[in-house]
């Protein structure tokens, strides 16, 4: 919503884009490199810049087709982890593709709000997004599906590999229950993305904390009450 709110101008943000541009195309060409032209850095990086560039741009704008929500998916959870997996230690692991999921969920969840509060908006410019295809109602029933399916993937995946420190996600359980009561408060609906991105903040620090702390099938109460403190503070700076 940068140009939206005029938080900066057009120019300064072609100026960004522009920059950030130049700076992917130098990453993308150094990785290619680094990794012997590996398979899988070549086909999600081609596929990660035809999925950005087409999300809102070309003939057929995916976001306006209601494709928004799986290319996000990809790009802010498995694509992008896979791709820096193999460039950073040259190898794919499945687990680690399983825990992006959770936090991935709750950004799809950040952009389903802000679709939902612009539901009528789209709609007026023709466009097709996931809250439109599915109404008022339902679009609020896969916020909350969105919501607590990331704390159930977490742990899932959890239970799966034998990681019980996925349990410090549920830290951030009372911050998405207060979510999916408070998108449907008229007044406050305004800032409903922004508050779910802080929360995906909470989320996926008590996530990669309980991972670190507790990578084994052993729960440390003392590594619980770290999270639970790191959570509480990051809330109170976040608000």
């Amino acid at each position: 919503r940068t140009l939206v709110d005029d938080l900066v101008s057009v120019k300064t943000l072609k100026v960004l884009a522009v920059i950030s541009l130049l700076w992917w195309c130098t990453f993308f060409a150094w990785s290619v490199v680094a990794t012997g032209f590996h398979p899988l850095v070549l086909g999600l990086a081609a596929l990660g810049t035809a999925l950005a560039i087409g999300y809102t741009a070309g003939p057929a704008p995916l976001k306006y087709m209601g494709l928004g929500d799986l290319v996000v998916f990809i790009c802010f959870g498995p694509g992008v982890i896979t791709y820096s997996m193999v460039v950073l230690v040259g190898a794919f692991h499945w687990e680690v593709v399983a825990f992006t999921v959770p936090v991935t969920l709750y950004v799809i969840a950040t952009l389903q709000a802000n679709n939902y509060r612009d539901i009528e908006s789209d709609n007026r410019a023709g466009a097709r997004t996931v809250a439109i295809m599915l109404g008022p109602k339902y679009s609020l029933v896969y916020y909350d599906l969105l919501l607590l399916g990331a704390h159930a993937t977490a742990l899932a995946a959890g239970w799966h590999y034998g990681c019980w420190g996925v349990l410090a996600s549920l830290a951030a359980l009372p911050q998405s229950l207060w979510l999916c009561l408070r998108i449907r408060n008229r007044a406050t609906l305004r800032t409903q993305d922004e508050e779910t991105g802080k929360s995906t903040m909470i989320f996926g620090v008590a996530l990669a904390l309980g991972i670190v702390i507790m990578p084994g099938s052993e729960v440390s109460s003392l590594g619980l009450g770290v999270v639970a403190f790191v959570v509480a503070v990051i809330k109170i700076f976040a608000d």
